[in-house]
């Protein structure tokens, strides 16, 4: 999927592996999570008679039963027709039933799609009384709207029907169908746009059609609605054109519902589409794709000129390439270095893991607001995992200690680790550089007392640590004054330290290059890693000046094996 980015169309993926990768835990989870709240007997009960309702609304000849069709690749059987009332003239029942062959402990499911057409006719509130009483009946997974292109729909008689669902955290998409039988299809978007504005903040999302150019929309309203255009079989029309349209959207429409909905009406909905092949065969493509592709992301923030590209350099021990690009409007310049990593403990390129970092280097986040804090992180979150969040100041910089204070809440609680760092340590005088050191101070002990201080670096629980550093010399001739640089071999090893699990590995993966740090923190590694003496002697004295690759692979072999 793709997003709309500032104020210019921009399409460049959205990476939604991690989404996939969470979805799929999402739908095998959800029967184990029944189970923690209710005894076994209850699920079993459940699972066996909970049919899940799917409802489908629209006029008369819109596409429902070919959108229907589509959804479930034709394994629905019309099951019964009924009476809603005279106003709604009938409702349809499509069933679609499990087939597959089961284990004697796992249960069928039943997936119901009611055809509800004749909305737009009501003409007294008794239609509206009886279809909102019909809905709260089904407690649908969703609701699926239907309007096709020159098709009659009056959405005034839509809008109570979204009100009660969006009440009752019913999830509705609204689909135009037949989107090329008719010229105005973009007209009924925009109608269903307007008609959604209630819902919440509206984002587009953009898919690929290949082979064409043109990107397939999906919009977004909140939590809780979407909009977007489908065609649910192949579309010809000869007296127009000898041109035939494919089928579009529907793959596009099954996985932004699924995005939209947890817990049993994920796994209902996933019934619904298992049928689907063409959704499922893209999925298992990204799933491939992911297994071989690991992301995850460092976040640098702190006003412009504090040196914080330079302690990203200093940090992965060369000059590291950026490209300009912008995760929200609230960002305003905000680049980002990509390092790329085969995994060392695969000899086959062709099927070797990928790690990529991305370092996130974030100027102005002072002038932001908690909601814009939250909402930035929130987006990394997405397309990558966290390592850790890396905030600078230098002495006599400006820094808003709420925002601040905002930024490592946060964190905290997306367990992220947190390095408050002093930069430009020695740019300011000794007084500011203080001031720094006892802001962070102050702000850390909030959330955990300090359990150390070494190194020159205080350090708070697993959560936390706060240093200062000197990235590059320190030159000033006027005073006869030169400092080397200092403090970086300390702080990569502080967050080393502070990390568990893969975060090491990507952290390590991210300061491979640095010569200085493997070879002068060499004996500390082996030490935390309780790596024998013996075998430290002998493996300094087999690989000699290539001491720091070596020390790498040494120190990722015992990692990995911790794992």
């Amino acid at each position: 999927m793709y997003e709309k980015e500032d104020n210019n169309w921009k399409f460049k993926p959205k990476c939604n592996r991690n989404t996939l990768g969470n979805l799929a835990k999402k739908v095998t989870n959800v029967q184990n999570s029944l189970s923690k709240d209710l005894y076994q007997p209850e699920v079993d009960y459940a699972i066996e008679k909970i049919q899940f309702n799917i409802l489908i609304v629209g006029s008369p000849r819109v596409g429902k039963s070919e959108l229907i069709n589509a959804l479930c690749n034709g394994k629905c059987r019309a099951e019964t027709s009924s009476s809603l009332n005279s106003c709604t003239k009938e409702v349809r029942c499509y069933v679609l039933e499990d087939d597959r062959q089961h284990k004697s402990d796992e249960q069928p499911f039943k997936i119901n799609f009611y055809d509800t057409p004749g909305i737009e006719s009501w003409i007294n509130q008794s239609g509206k009384k009886t279809m909102l009483e019909f809905i709260e009946e089904k407690n649908p997974v969703c609701l699926i709207y239907c309007a096709s292109p020159g098709s009659f729909a009056d959405l005034k008689q839509v809008h109570p029907v979204l009100e009660f669902c969006k009440s009752k955290d019913i999830f509705c998409a609204l689909v135009c169908t037949n989107m090329w039988s008719g010229s105005n299809r973009h007209m009924v978007i925009k109608e269903f746009e307007k008609e959604l504005q209630f819902f919440g903040e509206q984002i587009d999302k953009f898919a690929d059609q290949s082979p064409s150019q043109t990107h397939h929309k999906v919009s977004f309203f909140g939590k809780g609605a979407l909009c977007t255009m489908v065609n649910s079989k192949e579309y010809h029309d000869p007296d127009l054109s000898d041109k035939r349209m494919p089928v579009q959207g529907i793959d596009e429409l099954i996985h932004s519902i699924m995005e939209s909905l947890d817990q049993e009406k994920l796994l209902a909905w996933c019934y619904a589409v298992l049928h689907r092949r063409t959704y499922w065969e893209k999925i298992n493509n990204i799933f491939l794709a992911t297994s071989m592709a690991k992301e995850y992301s460092i976040v640098v923030c702190g006003s412009a000129r504090v040196g914080k590209s330079t302690l990203v350099n200093a940090i992965c021990g060369k000059q590291v390439a950026r490209t300009s690009s912008s995760l929200c409007s609230h960002t305003e310049r905000m680049e980002k270095y990509i390092i790329n990593r085969n995994d060392i403990f695969t000899n086959d390129r062709d099927n070797s893991v990928r790690y990529t970092i991305t370092i996130y280097d974030t100027p102005g986040i002072e002038s932001w607001t908690e909601e814009h804090v939250r909402s930035y992180l929130s987006n990394i979150m997405q397309t990558s995992k966290p390592v850790c969040m890396i905030y600078c100041a230098s002495p006599g910089s400006f820094a808003r200690l709420d925002q601040l204070q905002w930024l490592v809440n946060t964190c905290i609680q997306s367990n992220i680790f947190c390095a408050l760092v002093c930069t430009n340590k020695y740019s300011g005088g000794h007084e500011k550089r203080t001031q720094v050191m006892q802001d962070f101070h102050s702000l850390l002990t909030r959330y955990h007392g300090m359990t150390r201080d070494e190194n020159m670096i205080k350090y708070y629980g697993d959560v936390a640590l706060c240093t200062a550093v000197n990235s590059i010399v320190y030159e000033d001739r006027d005073l006869c004054v030169r400092k080397e640089a200092e403090g970086i071999n300390e702080l990569i090893f502080g967050i080393l330290t502070s990390l568990k699990d893969d975060k090491i590995v990507a952290w390590c993966y991210t300061v491979a290059d640095n010569e200085s740090f493997w070879t002068k923190m060499g004996s500390k590694l082996t030490e935390f890693f309780k790596i024998s003496q013996p075998v430290v002697e002998k493996f300094f004295q087999e690989h000699g000046k290539e001491i720091a690759t070596a020390l790498f692979g040494l120190i990722m072999t015992v990692i990995k094996r911790k794992m």
